[in-house]
């Protein structure tokens, strides 16, 4: 970013600090203000598939230092946890980080998890766990192996909480991250579907099958975007049928999200494009450009996105022609996918990695592409109709199903994508939802949200007995917010609620 804008790189980092505020915060200490600029303008996937991080301090962030989890634990070479479910791993593989195999259409990947067991032998009732998507853990950029984002801090520490409930807790730390050192040419993402669902039942199996002291009664917890694979996991889906065989799913938690990205891309939207202010319209168009990247290749069953998928004639190119303008499509290559070091970028001069894990050359790739007091911002040059339809469908409709959204429009796949209206039905007759009335997604998406989901679950599928949505409101410290969730130090703003709804399932 060119510092001669002074007022813009202001604007940027304010408005970055209420994308995961701790998170960043943290960040602006160590590496300063272009990297929260360009975090700013690449919350991407965040803002669209789920995440609702924007304004959330503490359920996808943790302070800084705290996300490696324990140092000392041996994560143990890749590999040496896997094995196909119900096939014995060998010797016990015990508690701490591990690096397990997801078995995808596409062959086995590598996931990292954490695994924490109460004192005593088991079989130990088991407890998966999905985070929430915040800003760091976007994108794999590191290079050691194992994951060190944000998420992992207060996801260890959720483990170990409900270990020392009785629970054999297991971390799933995602499978598109801290597997390989970052190349340029290939890039796996989160798509909150059929393969992240997978990493969560492989870690059930696992637990199951490997751990050692781990049964086949599971409970599936997410929270945030966590939700929409954690409902999922547990539903009679033929797509990941055979990675169910063996556990006896009794429970599903789904904390701090509507399962709905119909009503979150709307949230994360339409703010910032009816903002006067250009740099926030910019990050609305990006984030919704890059999220609707990761949905659409996701319908596709890509595994990862290359090159050759954005170029005329590819299948996800012809999806994303409906949705974006080619200079969105080129934006998006050029910060994860390109060589940056043929950019002619200064920024990006020796650059190895993708440009978006280089803080320098992102930025660079950014100013160049977006000219922010340079040219005038236009949103019609980076969304094609059909994007917008998707970001602001939801509020003039109150909450409609739009089931007769055109075939393959950007409305039709997020309604597809979305478990509040037409996932298969649960294989459990147990899903508790936990939403609080002073969430900040609450507030921002609104109670026509909230009563689609309590609709789905309760008068469609007959899942639960919360009769009313929102469930939470506050405690005797003041509201109940969207990182409040699962804390014992506040269990009246569901950490009791968690516990009663385990003790009963399981």
């Amino acid at each position: 970013m060119v510092r001669r804008d002074a007022a813009l790189v202001t604007l940027l980092v304010g408005r970055a600090l209420l994308v995961g505020r701790a998170l960043l915060v943290g960040r602006a200490l160590l590496v300063g203000r272009a990297l929260l600029v360009g975090r700013a303008l690449l919350a991407g996937p965040a803002l669209l598939l789920g995440a609702a991080c924007d304004g959330a301090p503490a359920n996808d962030a943790g302070p800084p230092g705290s996300d490696a989890g324990p140092p000392a634990i041996d994560a143990g070479p890749p590999g040496v946890d896997a094995g196909p479910p119900g096939v014995d791993a060998g010797p016990a593989a015990g508690d701490g980080f591990h690096r397990i195999e997801v078995l995808q259409p596409g062959g086995a990947e590598g996931m990292w998890i954490y695994a924490a067991s109460p004192a005593g032998p088991g079989p130990h009732p088991v407890v998966i766990y999905a985070h929430g998507q915040g800003a760091t853990n976007l994108v794999s950029c590191d290079a050691s192996g194992r994951p060190d984002h944000a998420d992992v801090g207060p996801s260890v520490q959720l483990a170990d909480d409900l270990a020392a409930e009785g629970y054999l807790a297991i971390a799933v730390l995602y499978r598109h991250l801290g597997d390989v050192a970052p190349v340029v040419g290939a890039l796996k993402y989160r798509d909150q579907g059929a393969l992240d669902v997978r990493g969560l039942l492989a870690a059930a199996q696992w637990a199951r099958t490997a751990h050692g002291e781990g049964s086949a009664r599971v409970a599936f917890v997410g929270t945030s975007m966590g939700t929409y694979p954690a409902f999922l996991a547990a539903t009679a889906d033929a797509r990941w049928e055979a990675l169910q065989r063996g556990l006896d799913v009794r429970l599903v938690v789904v904390a701090g999200m509507f399962l709905n990205h119909l009503s979150n891309a709307r949230q994360n939207f339409v703010r910032g494009v009816t903002s006067s202010v250009e740099a926030e319209q910019a990050q609305a168009a990006v984030a919704l450009a890059f999220g609707l990247t990761a949905m659409r290749a996701g319908a596709l069953g890509l595994e990862a996105i290359e090159p050759a998928d954005l170029e005329e004639g590819a299948a996800l190119r012809a999806s994303l022609d409906r949705s974006l303008t080619p200079q969105a499509i080129a934006l998006y290559r050029a910060l994860f996918l390109h060589d940056p070091s043929a950019s002619g970028l200064a920024g990006c001069a020796g650059v190895t990695t993708r440009a978006i894990c280089a803080p320098a050359c992102r930025d660079a790739v950014l100013d160049d592409a977006l000219a922010l007091g340079r040219v005038p911002f236009v949103l019609e040059d980076w969304l094609l109709l059909d994007a917008r339809a998707l970001a602001t469908f939801w509020d003039p409709v109150a909450g409609a199903d739009p089931s007769g959204a055109a075939a393959g429009s950007a409305v039709a796949l997020a309604r597809d994508l979305s478990p509040v209206f037409g996932s298969a039905p649960p294989i459990t007759p147990r899903v508790l939802p936990l939403l609080s009335a002073r969430d900040h997604t609450f507030a921002e998406q609104g109670q026509a949200a909230a009563d689609r989901l309590r609709a789905r679950l309760v008068d469609e599928l007959g899942v639960t007995s919360a009769d009313e949505v929102p469930t939470i409101a506050e405690d005797a410290a003041g509201a109940c917010g969207h990182g409040d969730y699962f804390l014992p130090g506040r269990p009246a703003c569901g950490w009791s609620s968690l516990l009663s709804a385990l003790d009963a399932a399981m």
